[in-house]
């Protein structure tokens, strides 16, 4: 067999206790203690069917209006409004971040 001195036995005991500790740890975390997760909600988020609301002026809708929109978040919101006037809804796919699919997706909620 593997001839060991004393001191090697010892550090290839501590070796395989600190790993069976670390294990021991791992294992608790993840089936004792799980983490907790938390489902984080969008503050005044309301749901806006396409046909149950009246369109919103490009021109004119307030900041708050316009992120109640689906697809539209804040940093869209205020790029919409950095680009007034709009002549046509068409003009919406001049803001950065509006390409043909998402204009698609909005093209309903607006008029000019």
């Amino acid at each position: 067999m593997l001839d060991l001195n004393r001191k090697e036995i010892l550090a290839i005991s501590l070796f395989f206790a600190f790993v069976l500790i670390g294990e021991i740890g791992l294992w608790y975390y993840k089936v004792i203690n799980p983490p907790k997760y938390e489902i984080l909600k969008k503050p005044n988020t309301e749901i806006i069917l396409k046909d149950s609301i009246k369109k919103l002026s490009l021109n004119n809708s307030s900041y708050e209006e316009l992120i109640q929109v689906p697809g539209i978040g804040p940093t869209l919101a205020k790029r919409i409004i950095e680009n007034r006037p709009y002549r046509s809804v068409e003009d919406l796919m001049k803001v950065k971040g509006i390409g043909k699919k998402k204009f698609e997706k909005l093209k309903d909620y607006f008029e000019p």
